[in-house]
């Protein structure tokens, strides 16, 4: 068993947008995900070297740094076998997960660019009510919900993992100015930009 803190996996600079798209999808199809040998080979590899540094007495000048990265591969090596087995399982899915699935899919390309469930919805030429309605019932959270998510998630890694000023991440996160993101985030977090950027300042 791989675990972690919330505070560790927020702190790495990971684009997990696209591991949100599968893990809604694996909730709601409720299975396992099959491992080649090869696969399972590669990431037993990763996993044992990952706990041979932390059990490690040896003095290390970036011990953090490393287990950081060495959590990153695994992360990413995961995130590899599931979004494969997802697509190969696409023929098994009811129209309703096809949609959700499309949704989510579509939100991780373009939730820069469009925060409106208008906008996912004419992309699957269905009505907002109709992909809001499925999306409801399928991943227990509404359209508007998923998008918000979906971009305080990208704020965080931006707030944790980079001096950039809230100026920029505004600007990159697709929002018109600083008082629109921190207005944003501010209502989704219940606390400011800064302060929530100041938990992780030593």
């Amino acid at each position: 068993m791989v675990s972690y803190k919330r505070e560790f996996i927020s702190a790495l600079s990971l684009k997990f947008n696209r591991l949100i798209t599968y893990r809604y999808f694996r909730q709601q199809m409720n299975v396992g995900v099959p491992f080649s040998k090869d696969e399972l080979d590669v990431v037993w590899k990763s996993v044992n070297f990952l706990k041979y540094i932390l059990d490690s007495e040896t003095e290390m000048t970036y011990k953090k740094e490393i287990v950081e990265h060495l959590f990153s591969v695994f992360c990413y090596q995961m995130a590899g076998i599931i979004s494969k087995e997802d697509n190969s399982s696409m023929n098994q899915m009811s129209r309703q997960e096809e949609i959700v699935f499309i949704f989510l899919n579509d939100l991780a390309n373009h939730h820069l660019s469009n925060r409106n469930v208008e906008f996912y919805a004419e992309r699957q030429l269905i009505t907002t009510r109709h992909l809001s309605s499925v999306v409801k019932s399928i991943t227990g959270r509404s359209a508007s919900q998923i998008i918000a998510s979906i971009v305080i998630n990208e704020a965080k890694v931006y707030l944790n993992s980079s001096k950039m000023p809230i100026s920029e991440i505004s600007a990159v996160l697709g929002f018109s100015d600083q008082y629109s993101f921190s207005h944003f985030f501010k209502k989704h977090m219940e606390i400011s930009p800064n302060q929530y950027r100041a938990q992780f300042v030593k």
